[in-house]
Order: C-alpha cells, then sequence, then structure tokens
C-alpha cells in the first residue's frame, strides 16, 4: 500500500495537486509508522521515511 502511495503522490504532484499529495503521503505515513519507531522494522522504516519525503516534495514549486 505505501509503495502504491508513493506513487500517487508522485503524480498528483506531477499533475499540479501538490498539496492533496502532501496530504495523501503524510496520512500514508503516519499509518504505516510503527507506534515506538526504535521497534520498527527496516521496511516499515525505509517506507515511511520515502513517504515524508514525499510529501516534503510536495511544498517545492
Amino acid at each position: 500500500m505505501a509503495a502504491a502511495a508513493v506513487q500517487l503522490g508522485q503524480v498528483l504532484r506531477e499533475s499540479g495537486r501538490a498539496r492533496l499529495a502532501k496530504s495523501a503521503m503524510l496520512a500514508a505515513a503516519y499509518r504505516i509508522a510503527p507506534p515506538v519507531i526504535e521497534y520498527g522494522t527496516p521496511s516499515e522504516l525505509s517506507l515511511c521515511g520515502t513517504l515524508l519525503v514525499q510529501a516534503a516534495l510536495g511544498r517545492c514549486p
């Protein structure tokens, strides 16, 4: 799900819907984030980080 959300964010950004992309990426990141970051698996942390980066890119013009 998170991997698909990354692609969705990229498509939304490219179509000029940066605010929606940011919102979708943050929602997905918080949904998969482990409750205690120190106990997260590498794949959870990697996908969460990727989603947060995508959300941050949504702020760029």
